[in-house]
């Protein structure tokens, strides 16, 4: 039963940083500085980087974590009528929470966060084809193709997530970050993997 439930301020810091580093960098004054592959995302990921930014902000230094629609507007140069819109489609899925109009993620809800903004959106001719054909469906499992990664030695030496999942993409099309690091977490629980921190972030390799 106990399982059923979760804390509302738990954060998996490890997840979100790895998540953030693509995309901003922060300092600890509290400005986010975006990097190229935030601009190359949809508005509605934009902001949640965005408030995420701002949870990794809260975390470090304690500043406000919530952010008012008319703030996020002109930190990713929407107008606010454009934004509010976006931000209640991310209270009624349940991603992000609203009080006094200022607006947060949900610690718990980062995973999906992490999935949602680690889907590639398609190009014109990529849904064209996609509405003619059916894709096939993968013929191997994330753990499976993962597994094959060890087997074959990609991780006798340690790799960021980033980097794993750029291995088992040649294996699996279609993985995600999010998904693919609780496989991650259960193998590293297995004991079939360990992990070591290097600087700021966790790198993976064979369990010996």
């Amino acid at each position: 039963m106990n399982r059923l439930f979760v804390k509302g301020d738990e954060v998996n810091r490890e997840l979100l940083g790895n998540l953030l580093l693509k995309y901003v960098r922060l300092d600890e004054k509290g400005n986010i500085f975006p990097l190229t592959p935030f601009f190359d995302q949809t508005n509605k990921n934009k902001i949640i980087i965005l408030l995420l930014a701002r949870k990794a902000l809260f975390l470090k230094t304690g500043a406000e974590e919530s952010l008012t629609p008319i703030e996020i507007g002109k930190l990713v140069s929407m107008p606010g009528g454009s934004v509010r819109p976006t931000l209640r489609t991310l209270v009624d899925a349940k991603l992000a929470d609203v009080e006094d109009e200022k607006y947060k993620i949900f610690s718990y809800a980062i995973p999906r966060c992490a999935e949602l903004v680690e889907v590639k959106p398609l190009s014109e001719n990529a849904l064209e084809n996609r509405t003619r054909s059916k894709p096939e469906p993968s013929k191997i499992s994330m753990r499976a193709a993962i597994e094959d990664v060890i087997r074959q030695g990609g991780l006798d030496e340690g790799k960021t997530v980033g980097e794993i999942l750029n291995l088992v993409l040649q294996r699996r099309s279609g993985t995600t970050y999010g998904s693919l690091y609780k496989i991650i977490l259960d193998l590293t629980n297995d004991q079939k993997l360990a992990r070591e921190i290097i600087g700021d972030t966790w790198h993976y390799r064979r369990a010996k």
